[in-house]
């Protein structure tokens, strides 16, 4: 398996067993890989800790680390190729 699919899967079994402090900092470090992996992580904390509550607060939190790492990741391709 390679390093990176190890990284996100770590950081979707991360709400089982971690605090949510280091379970936000697998999440990030596991965004910059698959973007999309926060909002699983996110849909993984409600599903598990927040079942009945209208806002899924962790899906939405998940969303927009993803859209910002989306950001960041392009802001930084776009500065490698322009050098």
């Amino acid at each position: 398996m390679s390093k990176k699919f190890l990284i996100v899967l770590c950081a979707c079994l991360s709400p089982l067993f971690f605090p949510w402090q280091l379970v936000i900092a697998l999440t990030i470090v596991a965004t910059w890989f698959f973007p999309w992996s926060a909002v699983m992580v996110g849909t993984i904390e409600d599903m598990l800790y927040a079942p009945s509550f209208t806002t899924h607060s962790g899906f939405l939190i998940g969303l927009a680390i993803s859209l910002c790492m989306l950001g960041v990741r392009y802001i930084v391709k776009t500065r490698i190729m322009e050098a």
